[in-house]
Formats: structure tokens, sequence, C-alpha cells
């Protein structure tokens, strides 16, 4: 595959903004049907979903090819002005960042403990928009959790995404949001059902899923970055960023795994205040 030696990173806000509704609360969304299995998510209803996108040769197709945009992962917008999503989906830092689209992409922060070569540990990474985005009722901020608060295992939670949701390939990634429901589960499970991938690291790592043979639901390939967003005490909570699993989807006996935002709250928050430093 041909793929253009610029890595743009794009990001596109749940479709389009709207008029301005003035608030500014985070972690709420419209009233929507109940989420049961994977499925397609009600237009603007995880208002925080943001979209990365490459510019890009097609892969396949006879003629004359033209470069177009192309879905590379999901994120998350925490702030008016910042996405969180997952290191491996921005982490070549020699590329140009900054092209426009939506929102042009001022700065990049990638955490300096981020290895792809070992093990996906601390996927995380912060972006910077050109502009403040404008937040009205179809376009919103997801909550943070507090720094080092873990979510109890066995909680649900709504994993969404872009990303292939049906065997056969990467061209089978979905052209409309997808959402699902999927349970936290507990580090020692999560070890044991990913062990023949690689380790789970506690302190950078939460998993979620269901481990059983015939379970359709997990993240996929083009969910990365993504959120996992869980409901805590009337508002959404941003507890992970999808970031490895299973290579053929869906995960059958394994776990979707995320990077763990409550490790890297202080971290956010550091590059945020500070970020006019740097």
């Amino acid at each position: 595959m041909e793929v253009s030696i610029c890595v743009v990173v794009v990001i596109l806000l749940n479709l389009r903004l709207s008029s301005v509704d003035g608030t500014t609360e985070c972690g709420k969304r419209p009233p929507m049907p109940r989420v049961i299995g994977g499925e397609e998510a009600f237009p603007h209803s995880w208002p925080w979903q943001a979209e990365i996108l490459k510019y890009q040769l097609p892969t396949q197709g006879g003629g004359e090819r033209e470069w177009a945009w192309d879905h590379k992962c999901g994120g998350s917008l925490i702030h008016r002005e910042w996405i969180i999503t997952a290191a491996h989906c921005v982490h070549d830092r020699s590329q140009e960042e900054s092209m426009r689209q939506y929102f042009d992409v001022s700065q990049l922060y990638i955490h300096k403990r981020f290895q792809t070569y070992a093990g996906y540990g601390h996927d995380i990474a912060l972006i910077r928009l050109s502009r403040p985005a404008v937040l009205n009722r179809k376009v919103g901020l997801v909550c943070l959790p507090k720094q080092d608060q873990r979510v109890e295992v066995g909680k649900n939670c709504y994993l969404t995404g872009w990303g292939v949701y049906l065997p056969g390939g990467l061209d089978n990634k979905s052209e409309t949001l997808q959402q699902a429901k999927i349970p936290i589960v507990s580090q020692e499970r999560c070890s044991k059902g990913n062990s023949f991938f690689q380790p789970v690291h506690d302190e950078s790592m939460i998993c979620a899923g269901f481990g059983r043979a015939d379970s359709k639901v997990s993240g996929c390939n083009g969910d990365s970055g993504g959120p996992l967003s869980c409901p805590e005490n009337g508002k959404f909570v941003l507890r992970g960023a999808v970031s490895w699993g299973i290579p053929s989807c869906p995960a059958g006996e394994t776990f979707s795994v995320f990077a763990r935002i409550s490790s890297f709250v202080d971290w956010v928050n550091d590059h945020i205040k500070n970020s006019d430093m740097y």
C-alpha cells in the first residue's frame, strides 16, 4: 500500500459543528436507546467522539489513482482545544502535524515512555486543535477521571468507533459510527486471556470485553485511539483509549485492551496547563 510520506492528523468532530449551545459541562449526551450489542450509533449520541484521518493513495482500483483522506483512528474531545488518542496512531513525529480539513493540529504530545516495540505501554497522545471547538448539543466534552481513580471490574462501559465491523479485513470499516456495551474485566483475567499476544501492564492498560468464543463484540482495526466511556454519577467518564487486541476480530476468548486514562490524568492536565511553554 502506498501511503503519503507525510502522515496528516485531521479531526472530524462527530459530523459537523452546529449552533452554539453555550454549555461546557462534560460527560453529557442526549437521551438515546439502550445499547445491547454492537450496533450503529444514533447521530450525535457520542458528542466527544473524534476521528483522525490520513492522506494516502487508495489500496485498490485500476487506472490513475488520486490521493484521498482515509480513516486512521478515533479520539476523544476532553477540552475545547484538546483530543486524547492512542500514541500508536500518531507516533511518527517526523511528519507534518498540521493540515486543513475541519481543524488544523497545532501541537502533538506523545507520552515519552511509549514504544511500539515494547508492548504498547503508555499508549496515549494529546492533540491540540488550532482553534477551540464550538460546543453545543452535538459536540461536547467527555469527563476525565481523577488521577489513579480506577473503575470497578464488571462495570458496563461503551466502546465507539468506525473500525472494522465484519470479518474479512480492513475494507470492512464502517461508514457510520458503531457502538457496543462491554464490561470491564480484571487484569488477571485479561492477562490470562491475552497471554498469547503480549503482556498486559496493569499501570497503563485497562481491559474490557466478554472473553467468550461466541462473543461478536470487541474493538478492531480502525477503532484505535477511540473512547471507552463509562457512565458514572450521571455523567460519562473517559476510562480508556483503544490500544490493542487480537489481530483478527472479533476478540472471541480474548479482550480489548485500552490505555488506562486514570493513570495519565496528571500528564494530560500538565500538558494542557503548560502547553504554551513547551
